[in-house]
């Protein structure tokens, strides 16, 4: 008795291999790729600057920035100062919006921030949960004209220069 096999055993066999390599192959290669993934970042901040967190269940909402000369005129009204930004968000819980130190920042000694709802949103206050690590920040309420407005005022000498996690808003109370 003869057997003859002939090639299909072998190009079976490589065709098996193949199909059963090809996933650990993947797996691998995505391991090492994982770093590199786009969009995607676990480093902690380290640009000088600080961080607000803002809860809104409530709607739509704007974080407005102003830089002062002194804590006398910021807290004067609302407006009082030189407008730095505005940074707008949606319902979030705990959204944290990251405002980094600027060149200018050298003509202020204090910056004052609050979050207000934006355009088209129900009149809603949004309260100081909590002041976080900012040396010497104070909450103090503005009056808009129509209603008191809580705002934060620190002094720009310790953000200039790392970065501090700040204030908490929040729409609920």
């Amino acid at each position: 008795m003869n057997s003859q096999k002939g090639y299909s055993v072998p190009l079976i066999l490589i065709f098996v291999f193949s199909l059963v390599s090809i996933p650990v192959y993947y797996f691998f290669i995505n391991q090492q790729a994982a770093e590199t993934v786009k969009g995607a970042n676990t480093k902690a901040t380290t640009e000088p600057g600080f961080g607000v967190q803002i809860s809104s269940k409530s709607g739509t909402w704007d974080l407005v920035e102003y830089l002062c000369k002194d804590y006398d005129s910021c807290v004067s009204n609302l407006t009082a100062g030189t407008r730095m930004g505005l940074v707008s968000g949606g319902v979030s819980d705990l959204h944290e919006v990251v405002v980094s130190a600027q060149d200018d920042w050298s003509n202020y000694s204090y910056i004052k921030f609050y979050v207000r709802p934006s355009w088209h949103s129900d009149p809603i206050n949004y309260r100081v949960v909590s002041l976080g690590s900012i040396p010497f920040s104070k909450a103090v309420e503005i009056s808009d004209g129509t209603r008191n407005v809580e705002v934060v005022v620190a002094p720009l000498e310790n953000i200039s220069s790392t970065y501090i996690q700040s204030a908490h808003f929040s729409d609920s109370n």
